[in-house]
């Protein structure tokens, strides 16, 4: 230290050897007072066990009115090295999606894409639409317009979109869960539902082609 210097070397006394470093003595001499915590940090650890949900506002209002003398940057201060001030993480609504790359459908319904979108009318009343449009050409296959579209509606929606231009290889949703509640690509769930339609498309057809049959052999 500069004073320290001057007064073992060159033989000064403290204050000349202040005034010649331009250090004032109580500056030299200050000592840090050691902090006393405990009761502050007992304090709030027993109000925030009590109200788990009440923040630092509520916390320094309980403080006044119970007369304690510590004053708010005490207790922010108390507050923060508890770590008490970091926000609180929610739970996410949404589940993590499988990445794949977007590919083009080369012909027109190979594939569709399905998604929902929601307005108010003038006097304020909200409706939603579930669109379906083919991928190749960007066409609006349908529009389902209704104040609430359950499962049961989007579902027969599509049937009788399939009825009329048959059944794409693959649908592309978002946000797709399976019976499980796990995350999954929407185009596999389309695949594997539009294969089994045309499973059941196929199986029909055979069973109409052996009723023809069996009628003609009869007659």
């Amino acid at each position: 230290m500069v004073v320290q210097g001057l007064m073992t070397e060159h033989g000064m006394s403290q204050r000349r050897a202040c005034q010649a470093s331009g250090i004032a003595r109580s500056t030299l001499r200050y000592r840090p007072a050691t902090r006393d915590d405990s009761g502050v940090i007992t304090f709030i650890q027993t109000y925030m066990a009590i109200n788990p949900r009440h923040g630092f506002g509520l916390l320094y209002d309980s403080a006044r009115h119970q007369g304690k003398p510590w004053g708010k940057t005490v207790l922010w201060r108390v507050y923060c090295e508890l770590r008490l001030n970091l926000p609180r993480r929610g739970k996410k609504r949404l589940p993590a999606r499988i990445k794949r790359p977007l590919q083009a459908a080369p012909q027109p319904n190979q594939g569709w894409s399905c998604d929902f979108m929601s307005d108010a009318l003038w006097s304020g009343r909200r409706f939603r639409t579930f669109n379906v449009i083919d991928e190749f050409n960007r066409e609006g296959l349908r529009i389902e317009v209704d104040t609430s579209l359950p499962a049961a509606r989007v579902i027969r929606a599509l049937n009788e979109l399939v009825e009329l231009r048959g059944a794409p290889l693959s649908i592309r949703l978002d946000n797709v869960l399976n019976a499980r509640g796990v995350p999954t690509n929407g185009n596999s769930i389309a695949c594997r539902s539009c294969g089994a339609n045309r499973q059941k498309t196929k199986s029909n057809e055979q069973n109409r082609r052996r009723g023809s049959a069996a009628q003609g052999s009869l007659g």
